[in-house]
């Protein structure tokens, strides 16, 4: 089927080549080829030579702001950017492209090698090295135009983070599940809930939430004002009443100024709350990191086992096909089979709250189900079950228990799983056939480069 996709793919690029090209710009299969080993085996100068002026020059990227640079402009920037050039190859190799609407942007009067990319496509199809998504370093955390940040905002939003009065019994609030000298998570493999219940997932860690596009293990939640309710109304978490607390929150005066300060008056809604508490969130960043650094251009920032594990998540590891960009998470959802924690589904509470999440998510058969289903609850599509989304990798080291059930208390654990091919059944992952002085390798750029630069903690006083 891969295979032939990749033949279909390239027959109507070159149809439409023809179609819209006033020369024929056909080049041998062998230089195709060529081009592709040569950026598989990261030997990016020669694919530079080797890459046509039509093809880097007609590259439109899908911001509207770039698609008006003039040609020249878009030539310079693939040319002399080998981030930029990534991009554009990765984006390739996610197939989105051969839309019609993406294929007429690469297409214009003059000519373009469509084989080339045609055959970098189906080397990425037919399952032989993918290519990799490159790493940056930490930037700015997007700030919705809708709840601008400000110091008061913060400030509000910190003090309700740390607020029992948002749970039902007043014995928990967010920093019970996520505290700062936990990485923001608890250091549980599942994380703690409400009195008499038990939760059923590993609670992840805040740090560089704000750069998150979807929230939660099965990303049900698009927006940190969005996700910042669920946990408060869930049966099995905070299990308050938003009416309700609400209400609580008013009668402390504190509040009531404090909500009139940054909102312009004293009503206290729960769209606030979500407000206050999302700008808060957006200030728990990781950052500075050695590999930071490294990439920014300081090539001892990195120790040299750190280094020789950059090159393993890079190469032989494949780390970077769901592990790049800023977070080291590609905010995809993926079915790695991951083992079932036997101890935890055992437990009835256990139990109960799967029922009862597959109920409230409209699963018929949910009094039958004995696994997490995963993403498959948020979009009933069969390929999301059991499917998790990428976890960003940053602080890694201080944010075990690690998986969506916490089942692997270590890395070593968790690198073991990733080099044996991912769970039994699974099709996402292959074996990787690390050494053992890879392993630690891999570890040791987990644990030294992804760690940031240590920034003290302030602790609000509640009202």
């Amino acid at each position: 089927m891969k295979k032939l996709f990749c033949l279909v793919s390239i027959l109507v690029l070159t149809s439409i080549s023809c179609q819209t090209s006033k020369e024929d710009s056909t080049v041998s299969l062998d230089e195709n080829k060529r081009i592709s080993t040569l950026y598989h085996e990261r030997n990016l100068e020669d694919v530079d030579k080797l890459l046509s002026d039509d093809f880097v020059g007609y590259y439109y990227f899908q911001s509207p702001k770039l698609r008006t640079w003039n040609k020249a402009n878009h030539k310079n920037a693939i040319k002399n950017n080998p981030n930029v050039r990534d991009s554009i190859l990765i984006q390739v190799a996610e197939g989105d492209w051969v839309a019609e609407r993406y294929i007429r942007t690469f297409i214009n009067e003059d000519t373009i090698m469509n084989t080339i990319i045609g055959a970098m496509l189906c080397v990425v199809l037919a399952g032989s090295t993918a290519f990799a998504g490159h790493l940056e370093p930490f930037k700015a955390v997007p700030v919705p135009s809708h709840n601008p940040q400000t110091p008061e905002k913060i400030e509000l939003g910190k003090k309700l983070f740390f607020d029992r009065r948002l749970s039902g019994d007043g014995t928990m609030s967010c920093a019970t599940c996520h505290d700062p000298q936990q990485g923001y998570s608890d250091g549980l493999a599942i994380s703690l809930s409400y009195p008499t219940t038990r939760n059923w997932r590993n609670s992840p860690t805040l740090f560089n939430v704000g750069m998150q596009a979807t929230l939660f293990h099965d990303g049900r939640a698009q927006t940190l004002e969005e996700q910042a309710l669920f946990p408060l109304m869930s049966a099995f978490e905070m299990n308050q009443n938003l009416d309700f607390v609400e209400e609580e929150v008013r009668t402390v005066p504190e509040y009531v100024q404090a909500f009139t300060n940054v909102f312009g008056d004293g009503d206290i809604t729960r769209e606030r709350i979500a407000m206050a508490i999302a700008a808060f969130q957006r200030t728990l960043v990781s950052k500075n990191a050695p590999l930071d650094r490294y990439l920014d251009g300081d090539k001892k920032a990195l120790s040299k086992e750190a280094a020789k594990g950059l090159a393993v998540f890079e190469g032989k590891g494949r780390c970077t096909e769901c592990h790049g960009g800023v977070l080291l998470a590609d905010g995809k959802f993926y079915a790695l089979n991951v083992p079932e924690n036997v101890e935890q589904e055992k437990d009835p509470r256990v139990a109960a709250t799967r029922r009862f999440v597959a109920k409230v998510s409209h699963y018929e058969d949910y009094r039958n189900l004995s696994e997490d289903p995963g993403r498959y609850l948020v979009t009933k599509d069969k390929k999301d079950w059991k499917a998790f989304r990428t976890p960003t990798l940053r602080e890694i080291a201080q944010t075990g228990p690690y998986m969506h059930n916490g089942i692997f208390a270590t890395l070593d654990e968790v690198i073991e799983f990733f080099d044996q091919g991912g769970g039994k059944g699974n099709t996402a992952l292959k074996p990787l056939k690390l050494k053992p002085s890879e392993k630690q390798a891999l570890k040791t750029f987990l644990t030294e480069a992804l760690a940031g630069q240590e920034q003290p903690f302030v602790y609000p006083k509640v009202p």
